[in-house]
């Protein structure tokens, strides 16, 4: 549903229409906020896909895998960028012009908002201003 909804960014008004019905539909049945201009790699996995939240800007490796009450969002003006074999936790919240490196883990609550590196797990609040 959503790479359809990307097919149709080119033709204006058939997208306003489809992106209205694709957004009820995730925020009615999954409480989810997915933008249809969310890019993402292949195999993307959610997991029970209540309450995620995903800044439109935000870009999805291949291989990841989201559960549910995650955010990946916009902090001073950037949007972090997921690589491949990327698995994030439960309630998780990753946020700003951060990278999750490739086929690290964040766990189930974890605050992030500074770049993971790759193959490392990251559990609990990481906040460095």
């Amino acid at each position: 549903m959503h790479r359809l909804g990307q097919l149709f960014t080119r033709v204006n008004f058939i997208y306003r229409i489809y992106g209205m019905v694709y957004k009820l539909i995730l925020r009615i049945l999954y409480s989810m906020d997915f933008p249809l201009e969310v890019r993402f790699g292949s195999d993307l996995r959610i997991f029970h896909y209540y309450g995620i939240v995903l800044h439109k800007k935000v870009i999805l490796g291949n291989n990841v895998t989201i559960r549910h009450g995650v955010t990946i969002g916009e902090r001073k003006g950037g949007v972090p960028k997921i690589d491949d074999n990327v698995d994030i936790g439960v309630g998780a919240i990753v946020l700003g012009n951060i990278i999750v490196g490739r086929g690290a883990k964040v766990g189930a609550g974890a605050i992030v908002l500074h770049d993971v590196e790759p193959n490392q797990t990251i559990i609990g609040v990481h906040v460095q201003e």
